[in-house]
């Protein structure tokens, strides 16, 4: 088509009285659209050494002809990238800031005008077909239409990246994955939520369903045969436990805080239940406790009778237990999504030894919407941390250090100087990115000054008995066993250590949370002056 005709034209043909006619003899509908008319306009992009048949054509410019009962039709021009300076801004956006590069650029730019397969390969293009790459650029893409200035289109605008993304999925040997999905999905969400037309409602949340049964069946894919035996009888029961909410109004299933006794007798009174609806959780998880387990475990299993087991107790007389947060909550009925195919419910993570706040879905459509918001960095996330420190650290600053060749920001402040020798100094940190250890590598490598008793980027444990008073070693030696498996990943690492998620806050979702510090805190701060 952009053979036949220049852009002049073109334009000159929509003022046509045959311009109709002629636009469809040359192939080109005008649709309708919101009482306009949107047209892209195509320019061949020929190098000298291209071969007759393979141009590829690029959107140039974008014209609004917008059209309204007794007024005649206007429109604007928006000067637009061709294809090889959408491929140059691609790249230079994700080498300065990786997907949130990709989101800022996004923001400069008129996403309508371009055509679904253009920013695909366009992006694929840019990254050298780098599929770890690709998959971060496609996702950026998906997110900024999360956040479209125009939340009635941005709706649409993710299905149809997504359909351009999964019909290229052979070619480019690369498939939309649960973040992929997730976008989407809170993307449709949005729109459905900004029109007022029912048609238009029931339009973009049947096309939610369709990306959200998408997400289960690639999370399936991805899981092992137990993963998936589990996560379709979970189905079943998610769709008794529906049908019998739909005949009981009132009955919101299973709820964790009313069971947070229970769960306090077998993970000690640090596990806390913060704040709770039908769709989602957030928990303390106390130090030792694993989000989920990778790996089958048998020591800590939950027994038929439903007492787990344990070879032994704490000083304190708690139980040692290898129960993950996951199998802990599933034990006792309460629902959780199932998106994710190596943890149920999970969305975030923190780390084993850490403690304090995280947050779980219960449903596969909260689960989308908050990957949506990790993604896009949503979230307020602060840390108390015990750090040691043979220097003097400044009373506040910010850390941006790479984590394993990836961005990572953070900034902390100094809440409380010890006097003891060990040079301890407790400081609150806000993790503005979520890269894996983040606080961890920023204290340890960023600062100086690593996490009290972490042996995986401090001193190992063998100094720390030696040069540590031994009633301090003795506190965080307890709690939670981490199993003869994990020690034999992780040597001789302490259980637990002076990390702890103290806050979480996700807005859009109502979420302002704050976990007290943990009880055995309590006992080894006496010991640090």
């Amino acid at each position: 088509r952009a053979t036949t005709a220049s852009n002049g034209l073109f334009a000159g043909m929509v003022h046509s009285p045959s311009g109709e006619r002629i636009f469809s003899a040359l192939g080109i509908r005008l649709r309708p659209a919101d009482f306009g008319f949107r047209l892209l306009l195509c320019a061949p992009s020929i190098s000298t050494t291209t071969t007759p048949g393979s141009q590829s054509f690029v959107p140039s410019f974008r014209l609004d002809f917008t059209t309204t009962p007794n007024t005649s039709s206007s429109f604007k021009v928006k000067r637009q990238l061709d294809f090889d300076g959408l491929r140059e801004a691609i790249y230079e956006a994700y080498e300065r800031n990786e997907t949130d590069g990709i989101l800022q650029l996004a923001q400069q730019m008129d996403l309508q005008a371009y055509s679904p397969e253009d920013i695909v390969f366009a992006s694929a293009d840019a990254v050298s077909h780098n599929r770890g790459k690709l998959s971060g650029v496609l996702n950026g893409w998906m997110g900024a239409h999360c956040q479209s200035p125009d939340p009635k289109e941005g709706g649409k605008l993710a299905w149809d990246l997504l359909e351009a993304y999964e019909e290229a999925s052979t070619s480019l040997e690369l498939s939309p994955n649960i973040v992929t999905y997730s976008l989407v999905s809170s993307a449709l969400a949005r729109s459905r939520a900004h029109h007022k037309s029912p048609q238009q409602q029931k339009y973009h949340a049947d096309l939610e369903e369709i990306v959200l049964k998408r997400a289960a069946r690639q999370s399936k894919k991805q899981g092992g045969t137990k993963r998936r035996k589990s996560l379709t009888k979970s189905k079943r029961k998610h769709a008794a436990r529906r049908q019998q909410q739909e005949e009981d109004a009132m009955d919101v299933g299973i709820m964790a805080r009313d069971l947070e006794k229970d769960f306090q007798q077998l993970f000690g009174p640090d596990f806390r239940v913060l704040f709770e609806t039908p769709e989602l959780l957030v928990v303390s998880k106390p130090s030792g406790m694993a989000c989920c387990h990778k790996h089958s475990t048998t020591q800590g299993k939950i027994s038929k009778k439903g007492t787990p087991s344990f070879k032994k107790r704490d000083s304190q007389g708690l139980p040692q237990l290898e129960v993950s947060l996951e199998d802990a909550l599933l034990h006792k009925g309460v629902p959780l999504s199932t998106l994710n195919p190596e943890g149920r419910g999970l969305v975030h993570r923190i780390d084993r030894g850490t403690s304090g706040c995280i947050v779980m879905a219960k449903t596969d459509e909260t689960h989308a919407h908050l990957v949506s918001q990790f993604f896009l960095r949503k979230p307020i996330k602060h840390y108390h941390a015990i750090v040691t420190t043979s220097e003097d650290l400044e009373e506040e600053g910010t850390v941006d250090l790479t984590i394993n060749g990836r961005p990572a920001r953070s900034s902390y402040r100094v809440v409380e100087r010890y006097k003891g020798s060990l040079g301890a100094v407790a400081v609150e940190v806000q993790a503005h990115t979520g890269r894996k250890h983040q606080v961890r590598v920023h204290c340890a490598e960023g600062l100086g000054a690593p996490v009290l008793f972490d042996s995986l980027y401090g001193p190992d444990e063998e100094t720390t008995r030696t040069e540590l008073p031994e009633v301090l070693v003795d506190l965080v030696s307890g709690g939670i066993n981490m199993g003869d498996r994990s020690r034999r990943k992780h040597k001789t690492q302490f259980k637990r250590f002076f990390l702890h998620a103290v806050s979480l806050a996700i807005p859009e979702l109502g979420i302002d949370v704050q976990a007290p510090l943990p009880v055995w805190w309590q006992d080894a701060l006496k010991h640090l002056d």
